[in-house]
């Protein structure tokens, strides 16, 4: 199953990838909201431009 996290333009909820007879599209988890494949390609590609890495949090070790 292939999801993009707050990827949906109506409630900000999660895609999720639908195969279905003659055509794939993206169906919000939340609200229901579908997209065709090729504007939620677009949206993804936006989102992982604007979302910065995330550094990994220093955890000190006991001595």
């Amino acid at each position: 199953m292939h999801l993009l996290t707050k990827g949906c333009p109506r409630c900000n909820g999660d895609l999720s990838k639908v195969h279905d007879v003659g055509e794939t599209y993206y169906s919000c988890v939340q609200c229901g909201h579908s997209i065709p494949e090729v504007a939620a390609s677009r949206l993804a590609g936006l989102r992982t431009a604007v979302v910065p890495a995330v550094p990994k949090p220093f955890v000190p070790r006991a001595a």
